[in-house]
């Protein structure tokens, strides 16, 4: 039964959205740039990067401001959905805010993570325990609705795994180009473990959204509390291109609303201005 709860400050109908004071908790699908299935280099989460290396963001970089309970408008609607209390800016929620403006800590890793059981590949095949079990459910309706289960290509990256592999797409592309398809470390949903990079069995991430699985999972990963993140229509309020592959767990409730009122963005959702850049000067 969906419960919600009386705000003690005003705004939201009398709702709230359980929102901390500070920024616990970010993140994009970037294993490989979407030129990778053109030819061009592809660079995975174990290489070493090579100079140059862009610089990890340091403090500045990010505005010091979060979205806070008097500052985020959020629609009744939406709050009534909230019957678990869900926080938008504590990474452990499942409702968690992550993009260019909105970091994680350095140092948090969830500390639910399991591996799904499904087809992965590569050593970043983790989800935490909502995620993994709903992603699984996913993929055995796809393997009964066209044939083909999901692969999951990339799931939980640390800070230092981000690092890596964002420092390595700067030293193939620039960090103008690198910043539209992969996210700065500390700014990737993937670090909060409710990321997940999905791809056909043995498929590429660049070529996904043009298969059969792709298109079906665009259509229906809603159903199981996913929805496709980065989109052609939000890419003014994100800051990255369209990745069909990139899957948000969000929960049922939420998934299932974002797909019924043709939602933009989770920003868009939750009231929280677009973030197409890290916001410096």
């Amino acid at each position: 039964m969906l419960t919600c709860r009386k705000s003690r400050t005003a705004g939201w109908g009398g709702l709230t959205i359980l929102v901390a004071a500070t920024m616990a908790g970010c993140g994009v699908g970037d294993s490989q740039p979407p030129s990778a299935a053109a030819g061009q280099p592809v660079v995975t989460a174990s290489e070493t990067p090579q100079a140059p290396v862009a610089p990890t963001p340091s403090p500045e970089d990010s505005p010091t401001e979060t979205p806070s309970q008097d500052t985020v408008e959020i629609a009744d609607d939406v709050a009534t959905l909230n019957d678990e209390s869900n926080s938008l800016v504590d990474p452990m929620s499942i409702w968690v805010i992550v993009n260019k403006r909105n970091p994680v800590s350095q140092d948090f890793r969830p500390d639910d993570l399991v591996v799904p059981d499904m087809t992965t590949a590569g050593s970043n095949n983790q989800l935490r325990a909502v995620a993994a079990s709903a992603l699984v459910a996913l993929s055995q309706e796809a393997q009964e609705a066209v044939g083909q289960p999901l692969q999951l290509t990339s799931g939980f990256r640390s800070f230092d795994t981000q690092t890596r592999i964002y420092n390595n797409f700067v030293a193939q592309h620039g960090q103008e180009r690198a910043d539209t398809f992969s996210a700065r470390p500390g700014h990737s949903e993937h670090q909060t473990g409710l990321a997940a990079d999905v791809t056909t069995v043995g498929g590429t991430l660049g070529g996904f959204g043009d298969t059969e699985l792709g298109r079906w999972t665009t259509e229906n990963s809603w159903r199981y509390g996913f929805i496709v993140r980065y989109t052609e229509e939000n890419q003014h309020i994100t800051g990255y291109i369209p990745e069909p592959w990139h899957l948000r767990y969000v929960g049922e409730n939420m998934a299932e609303y974002y797909h019924n009122t043709n939602a933009l963005a989770l920003e868009n959702v939750f009231g929280f201005p677009p973030a197409p850049d890290y916001g410096e000067d």
